[in-house]
């Protein structure tokens, strides 16, 4: 019983797996949605030919959302079309 008692205070000492920001671009507006209470550590760059939003986090996974596509390395490119807005 105490094993128990131990496993499960542990489990709970243990930090929870941090839920997906999703991201998304339309008609040139880039939208960065977090979930509630989810802490994010978050850049927004252009790619090399300034064509596309380069987002990362550093504390959460991202989702691509609506006109944007996932990067290999975890980051989200959406087209930079359009005066920018954030």
């Amino acid at each position: 019983m105490r094993t128990l008692l131990a496993l499960v205070a542990l489990l709970l000492l243990l930090p929870t797996a941090a839920q997906a920001a999703t991201v998304s671009v339309a008609d040139g507006v880039l939208t960065y949605s977090a979930a509630p209470g989810e802490t994010n550590i978050a850049s927004i760059e252009f790619d090399d030919g300034a064509t596309n939003y380069v987002v990362q986090d550093e504390r959460a996974p991202l989702t691509a959302g609506a006109g944007c596509a996932a990067n290999p390395d975890g980051a989200v490119l959406c087209p930079a079309t359009g005066p920018p807005a954030v």
